[in-house]
C-alpha cells in the first residue's frame, strides 16, 4: 500500500510539473540596454545617434562635418567607441564627445574590434598588402603588429569575448562565370595564428559578431542579391537563418546579455534598426524615421555620459 501511494504521488508530481507553463519571454529588450548606430538624420549630414528601448527621440552622440563615421564598435568599458572614417581610424570618448585619430597616412582601415583589456584592438589595413592584413594596436600609441600574412582577403575581424580568438570573412574562390568573390566565416587562434573555415557557401558570408558567452557567432549572408542573418555554434554547428524573410538583413549585433540581436533592414526604400531574438522570433523596428539608420551597436545604460 505505502509503495503504491509513493507510486501515486510521483505520478502526480511529474503531472503536475509537466503541465507547468514556462516563462513567457520578454516581448522587448530590458531598457537597461540602448543603442549607438550610424545615422543621416539630421541635415543628411553622417554621424552617430544613440537612445534606449523606450525613448522617442534619438540623441546625437558625435556629429562632427569632418567625419563620416561607420563600422562602431564600443571598447569592454562601453565608455569609448572606436568608429572608421574616410579610411582612418577614430577613438571616440562618449563622455567628453572628442575624437582622436589612431591611425593616418595612406593605408586604408577597416573595421576594428577591441580585445578584452580594453588598451588592445585589432583591425584591418592595407599598410603592407593592398588586399589588406589584421593588425594589433594599442589605443595609446600608434605602433602595430601584424597578425596575419595571408594569400586571401580578410576582413571584419571580431575578437571572441575571452581574447583567444578572431572571427573573420575569409575569401573563398573566384567564380570567373558571375565575377564574384565568395567569402566565408573563419576563425583564427591568436596563440597559434592557425585558422579555419567554419563556412564555405557559394555566398559572402561576413560582419561576424560573437554572442557574449562565447559560444555563438552570428552574421549575415548574402546570395542571389538579397541578404540574411545567420547564427551558428562557434564551431561552426547548426547554422540557422534567423532573419528568413524577403527583405536584406545585415550588420548583425548581440545584445549584452544575449537574448537579442539588432540589425540593419531596408524596408520601404530606406535603411532601419530592427531588433529580434537570438532565434528570429519577435521582429521590431527600432528606427523608422526615414533616412539611413545602420550598423547598430548596444551597451547598457548604467555607463553614464554627458548630456
Amino acid at each position: 500500500m505505502t509503495q503504491l501511494l509513493r507510486l501515486l504521488v510521483s505520478s502526480l508530481l511529474i503531472l503536475l510539473l509537466a503541465c507547468e507553463k514556462e516563462e513567457p519571454k520578454a516581448k522587448s529588450p530590458s531598457n537597461e540596454f540602448e543603442l549607438a548606430w550610424v545615422s543621416n538624420r539630421m541635415d543628411n549630414q553622417l554621424g552617430i545617434f544613440i537612445k534606449d528601448m523606450t525613448s522617442e527621440e534619438a540623441t546625437p552622440l558625435f556629429l562632427e562635418k569632418e567625419y563620416s563615421p561607420y563600422n562602431l564598435n564600443w571598447d569592454p568599458s562601453q565608455k569609448n567607441m572606436v568608429f572608421v572614417s574616410r579610411g582612418d581610424l577614430y577613438l571616440l570618448d562618449t563622455e567628453s564627445r572628442a575624437a582622436r585619430p589612431l591611425t593616418s597616412g595612406d593605408a586604408k582601415e577597416g573595421q576594428a574590434s577591441f580585445q578584452p583589456d580594453g588598451i588592445n584592438l585589432v583591425y584591418k589595413s592595407t599598410r603592407d598588402d593592398i588586399k589588406g592584413e589584421f593588425y594589433q594596436q594599442s589605443i595609446k600609441d600608434t605602433l602595430s603588429k601584424r597578425l596575419t600574412e595571408n594569400l586571401l582577403y580578410d576582413m571584419a575581424p571580431a575578437v571572441s569575448p575571452d581574447g583567444k580568438r578572431i572571427a573573420s570573412c575569409q575569401e573563398l574562390k573566384q567564380d570567373a562565370s558571375v565575377k564574384s568573390v565568395f567569402t566565408g566565416i573563419s576563425i583564427m587562434d591568436l596563440s597559434s595564428g592557425e585558422s579555419k573555415v567554419l563556412t564555405a557557401a557559394a555566398a559572402q558570408d561576413c560582419m561576424p559578431d560573437w554572442s557574449p558567452n562565447g559560444k555563438k557567432i552570428a552574421f549575415h549572408r548574402c546570395e542571389k542579391g538579397s541578404c540574411q542573418i545567420y547564427v551558428m555554434n562557434a564551431d561552426g554547428s547548426e547554422l540557422n537563418n534567423i532573419s528568413n524573410d524577403e527583405f536584406d538583413s545585415r550588420w548583425p549585433k548581440w545584445s549584452p546579455d544575449g537574448e537579442w540581436i539588432a540589425y540593419t533592414t531596408s524596408r520601404n526604400g530606406q535603411s532601419d534598426i530592427y531588433l529580434m531574438r537570438a532565434d528570429g522570433s519577435m521582429k521590431q523596428a527600432f528606427t523608422s524615421d526615414g533616412g539611413r539608420d545602420e550598423i547598430a551597436v548596444w551597451r547598457r545604460k548604467s555607463v553614464k555620459q554627458n548630456p
